[in-house]
């Protein structure tokens, strides 16, 4: 018997007539004289307990936060009818102390983290092919005599194109007037409105009064609660003569820079939109994979983007 625990790497503790394991169970009793244990570190595999990943934002307040918030929510199951309306305000105020705090923690994290970088070099001599050709196409453009004539004064067509784009359902701004009102005018007396775009022109200048915008709030769809600000989605109702004004200058803006943009650029463009820029992502796709090449996908999304990065 001990030669055969020897081999396993077993191990009798004690010997005798006192008892290392005496109980009753089921109204049985159970007595051991002979106490068997191994040697761990040889017949045992240890459990590895995995390291969690620990966001560098985190912090035992916000452990503490978390914690309580779940505690609460525990509560508001069990809470009586008579206090379940004080324990549900306490839940979600302490819930929202704890997304709050969490978020700050998060944008205090990545800034004290973009601080600590070291910023990139512009040295010619890592360029590649691909970064050469940009380096010399930017000189090129810098280069370019800057002191070119003004733009020629806006034409009669180019006002007629300009109000043929707006759409005469479209809610007016604070003036009141529509932009059929306004169509009828331009066709009725073109050279009045030319003369006052061109004059605008000449003097680089946008009136104040055609960039007061009239706003309106209105509910974002498919909302279950409307008590907070993003539930809402305010739209500005500017002037039609404003916009007809802008429009003249977007049109020449684009004469000069769209040539100039990138292929890659599928955003604020005439003729291209995002199914333009899936249709180019998936032929990428097929062809990588056609040469037995990986591929890689980076996604950034960006919430609130046009109030935040605009």
């Amino acid at each position: 018997m001990s030669g055969m625990l020897e081999e396993t790497g077993l191990q009798i503790l004690n010997t005798g007539s006192t008892p290392t394991f005496d109980t009753v169970r089921g109204n049985k009793a159970y007595t051991s004289f002979v106490d068997i244990t191994a040697s761990c570190r040889e017949n045992i595999q240890e459990t590895k307990t995995q390291n969690k990943i620990r966001m560098p934002w985190w912090s035992d307040e916000l452990y503490r936060m978390k914690k309580r918030v779940t505690t609460l929510k525990k509560r508001v199951k069990w809470a009586a009818a008579a206090r379940k309306e004080r324990v549900i305000r306490d839940f979600l105020q302490a819930k929202e102390e704890y997304k709050k705090a969490a978020k700050d923690a998060q944008i205090h994290s990545w800034k004290e983290f973009c601080s600590k970088q070291d910023c990139e070099g512009d040295d010619e001599e890592e360029d590649n092919e691909y970064h050469r050709q940009v380096r010399i196409r930017a000189q090129r453009i810098n280069e370019e005599d800057s002191h070119v004539e003004d733009d020629p004064p806006f034409t009669v067509s180019e006002l007629k194109n300009a109000m043929k784009s707006f759409n005469p359902k479209k809610a007016p701004g604070e003036d009141g007037i529509t932009s059929d009102i306004c169509a009828h005018a331009v066709i009725k007396a073109p050279e009045l409105f030319l003369s006052l775009a061109n004059k605008c022109l000449e003097l680089g200048y946008f009136p104040t009064e055609w960039k007061k915008a009239t706003v309106v709030i209105l509910r974002k769809p498919g909302k279950t609660v409307y008590n907070t600000a993003k539930s809402y989605r305010p739209i500005g109702l500017l002037p039609v003569i404003g916009k007809l004004f802008e429009k003249l200058i977007v049109a020449r803006l684009r004469w000069h820079l769209v040539p100039r943009l990138s292929s890659r650029q599928y955003g604020f463009l005439p003729q291209r939109s995002t199914e333009d820029s899936l249709y180019d992502l998936m032929n990428h796709i097929r062809a990588k994979l056609t040469e037995k090449k990986l591929v890689t996908l980076v996604s950034l999304d960006i919430e609130g983007a046009f109030d935040s990065a605009w």
